[in-house]
């Protein structure tokens, strides 16, 4: 599988060549074998051996198109994880709205309230909107710092799992 990491615009090639067992494997990077040892993993960070080094890795963010790592005791790197397809996506079409910058309900829902306007500058985190699903109140919060360019939503609206809520650049 191809990654670019984007910090220093390099392409990486990663392969498993053999599972030896659920926590070890032959892997081929660029062309090198490799043996990977994992040591932990938990959903938000992992532990592992590549060759003879020692690796402690945070995931910061992961998206569908790209994540966030930090090795514990160096920079974090953002990998991208189908250049490829991102490139034929951007070059598809001027109009296509990058998906990273789109903002999607996680639930159905009706829109309850709408707490963000247009060029109103967020912070991830911030509430953009309250659903209520299934007698339940829930809120959209934004997944990344910036200024929303659209909404897509209307107060009072259902929205189906995957909508767009807003576009943030």
């Amino acid at each position: 599988m191809e990654f670019k990491l984007e910090d220093i615009g390099e392409i990486v090639n990663i392969d498993i060549i053999k599972r030896i067992s659920s926590e070890v494997a032959l892997v081929n990077i660029n062309g090198k074998e490799y043996l990977l040892r994992i040591i932990s993993y938990d959903g938000d960070k992992a532990e592992f051996i590549l060759g003879n080094s020692y690796y402690n890795v945070k995931y910061i963010e992961n998206t569908p198109t790209h994540m966030k790592i930090q090795i514990i005791g160096k920079e974090s790197v953002t990998i991208s994880k189908y250049p490829h397809l991102q490139k034929i996506i951007k070059s598809s079409s001027a109009s296509l709205v990058d998906t990273e910058k789109m903002l999607r309900s996680p639930i159905p829902g009706r829109v309850v309230s709408i707490e963000a306007k247009p060029e109103m500058s967020v912070k991830k985190g911030d509430v953009i909107a309250i659903l209520e699903s299934m007698k339940m109140r829930v809120a959209i919060k934004a997944h990344k710092d910036g200024v929303i360019k659209e909404l897509r939503i209307k107060e009072g609206g259902n929205i189906s799992r995957n909508d767009a809520v807003a576009l943030i650049e």
